[in-house]
């Protein structure tokens, strides 16, 4: 016979308060359309897109070393693969932002084609430069995201840098 409260059931992880950047979940090894990356399974939509003005929020370092080379270099991680992450106004800049916020950059992005993701992070996907050219696609743009949308290239000479300042507007 049993003493005392009967045991607790846990399912899950235990509750926890992260401060900090939202942290990226692993890369799905997945195929687009084929469940999972995605989502729904369903096939991806696409939409041409064309050439927008977008911004990207960096540290002072790294906004000099772009204002020097005269590119932006695609990242090695992120939420659908190693890209170039811009949103579409400096406020929704703020919530993404993985390497500071001391410099603010305008460019003018050709997005191309885009596969369109409406369901933000239920899409995630390790999306790559090569992967999306067999898509016949250029570029992502993934809605419905807490934080705005992302709009993602994952070729450098899609972006033509428009202006690069500090968090006070004077140039870099």
């Amino acid at each position: 016979m049993m003493r005392g409260p009967p045991p607790m059931m846990i399912r899950g992880p235990p509750p926890m308060m992260i401060r900090g950047p939202p942290m990226l979940p692993p890369p799905m090894m997945v195929i687009p359309g084929r469940g999972g990356g995605g989502g729904t399974g369903k096939k991806k939509k696409k939409k041409k897109m064309g050439k927008i003005v977008l911004y990207h929020l960096t540290s002072k370092d790294a906004g000099k070393k772009i204002k020097k080379s005269g590119k932006m270099l695609r990242g090695k991680t992120g939420l659908f693969g190693g890209g170039i992450y811009f949103a579409g106004s400096v406020a929704d800049c703020q919530g993404k932002t993985q390497n500071g916020n001391a410099v603010t950059i305008k460019a003018l992005v050709d997005m191309g084609t885009a596969i369109y993701l409406p369901n933000g992070r239920n899409d995630a996907y390790n999306y790559t430069y090569t992967k999306l050219k067999k898509m016949g696609c250029n570029s992502v743009h993934a809605s419905g995201m807490r934080t705005g949308d992302e709009y993602i290239v994952y070729n450098h000479a899609r972006v033509k840098i428009l202006s690069i300042k500090d968090k006070y507007g004077k140039k870099i």
